[in-house]
């Protein structure tokens, strides 16, 4: 066989085989396009901050609802449910049950009034507990007695700041609905204050 023969033999099988070499490559480059595609999609969708915003909200919520008495109110829900009827309750923007930076913020931001307004109460309601108070006491720790017994239905009279039969008809009245009950003596000592300034 001649060389012009072996020279277009070989021009033949690269003709055949450049259309099939040129396919596999373009679909490696398409594969690899996919998969380059694929890997963003999914870096973009995982976000870790996201992630981290779902339990912080949860201590959150748990620290409010106790601030709030209603540790057992949420007992049977999960968290996205809880996130998303808090959500829904203070008519944010995201109601989805996942939590962003603009529900963590209005969770503190309710856990911080409410903070203040229960020290502020409890201000106004306790008095000192190394002082007692009895018969013939008077001024505004009486006063704060009168009103926090009024709060709980015993002491029906007048809030004037004097320690009265009826004040100490009061006090007796709520040592004896003490669980257990304390001793009924009329006295406010150091046990019967810690009972008056818990909560109710």
């Amino acid at each position: 066989m001649g060389i012009f023969p072996l020279i277009a033999l070989s021009l033949v099988t690269a003709a055949v085989s450049f259309p099939t070499g040129y396919s596999l490559m373009k679909m490696s480059m398409n594969n690899n396009q996919a998969h380059a595609t694929t890997e963003g999609n999914t870096t973009q969708q995982s976000n870790p901050e996201d992630k981290g915003n779902q339990p912080r909200a949860g201590r959150m919520l748990a620290e409010l609802e106790s601030l709030q008495d209603k540790q057992k109110t949420f007992i049977e829900e999960s968290l996205p449910q809880r996130i998303q009827k808090y959500q829904k309750s203070k008519n944010l923007s995201n109601t989805s049950g996942q939590a962003d930076l603009e529900t963590l913020q209005a969770i503190r931001k309710d856990i911080n009034k409410l903070s203040d307004s229960n020290e502020l109460a409890k201000k106004q309601t306790s008095f000192s507990e190394d002082q007692y108070l009895s018969l013939g006491s008077s001024g505004e720790e009486v006063r704060k007695l009168q009103t926090e017994l009024q709060k709980r239905g015993y002491y029906k009279g007048k809030i004037d700041g004097d320690f009265g039969p009826l004040t100490e008809q009061a006090v007796i009245a709520f040592q004896k609905g003490q669980n257990p009950p304390l001793q009924a003596d009329g006295i406010v000592g150091q046990q019967t204050n810690n009972r008056l300034i818990a909560k109710a």
